[in-house]
């Protein structure tokens, strides 16, 4: 199912990363998770004119950090977005976060540490996209209608 500008609505508009593609971006670590978010921060930049390295966002894995497995800090000092995580997963969150922040991550600000309540959030909806004739929009509705749809 697409939008009215042929955009599929379930991924995020480039116009969201505006703030994170305009601007340097120094990311430290390796691993998938670090490579996936290489390959975020890379592609908002080919779109907002921006390139990797030393600058305005640093995104760092610090094994003392103490944020667990999935959190992450976001610090904001000398002119520089920091987000800091003790794990991959943590720093992926924190990208997300800044990007949902937008302008925002960039504003002087206290630090905040985010700490997930619960690990590997994901959820398993059973929507249908077609409905069904017997089975309705929801394959399994035991707990209701659809999350997503009308």
């Amino acid at each position: 199912m697409t939008g009215p500008n042929g955009i599929d609505p379930a991924w995020l508009p480039d116009e969201a990363l505006r703030g994170i593609g305009s601007r340097r971006v120094l990311i430290e670590g390796d691993g998938p998770l670090v490579d996936t978010l290489r390959a975020e921060v890379a592609h908002a930049q080919r779109k907002f004119g921006a390139s990797q390295g030393d600058g305005d966002v640093a995104f760092r894995l610090d094994d003392d950090a103490d944020t667990g497995p999935e959190g992450f800090t976001l610090t904001r000092s000398g002119g520089r977005t920091t987000v800091t995580a003790a794990a991959p997963a943590g720093l992926l969150y924190g990208f997300f976060h800044v990007v949902r922040l937008g302008a925002a991550a960039f504003d002087d600000a206290p630090e905040q540490t985010h700490r997930p309540a619960l690990s590997r959030r994901m959820l398993n909806h059973w929507d249908n996209i077609d409905v069904h004739p017997v089975m309705g929009q929801v394959e399994r509705g035991y707990a209701g209608g659809s999350l997503f749809w009308d």
